[in-house]
């Protein structure tokens, strides 16, 4: 996606029809908190998402993903801002930043 131009990146946690696991979500939780859109919602007629619906172990570790989150805010904000003001995608690839140190960038 950001290779194409878009500056901003997000996707529905734990899928958005589909069923999910309480590990796939835990993971798919862990891929968000790092990217600039974090949603955890689906469809009406799909299981729920909601942490607190799964057990102690997988709502413990969402939630802790939930605050490291917040702790990246500052540097979120910042790339965001950047996306706007240059146009520069926040989840860059890195050959738009090495291409010219390494040329095997990708």
């Amino acid at each position: 996606m950001m290779i194409s131009g878009q500056v901003n990146f997000g996707h529905d946690l734990g899928g958005f029809v589909t069923e999910t696991t309480p590990e796939l979500i835990t993971r798919w939780t862990q891929w968000g908190a790092v990217n600039p859109l974090m949603r955890n919602h689906s469809m009406k007629s799909a299981a729920e998402r909601e942490p607190w619906r799964y057990s102690d172990d997988y709502f413990f570790a969402m939630r802790e993903l939930a605050w490291f989150r917040y702790k990246l805010m500052p540097y979120l904000y910042t790339f965001a801002w950047s996306a706007h003001q240059d146009g520069i995608p926040m989840n860059a690839p890195t050959v738009f930043y090495f291409h010219q140190q390494d040329p095997q960038t990708f």
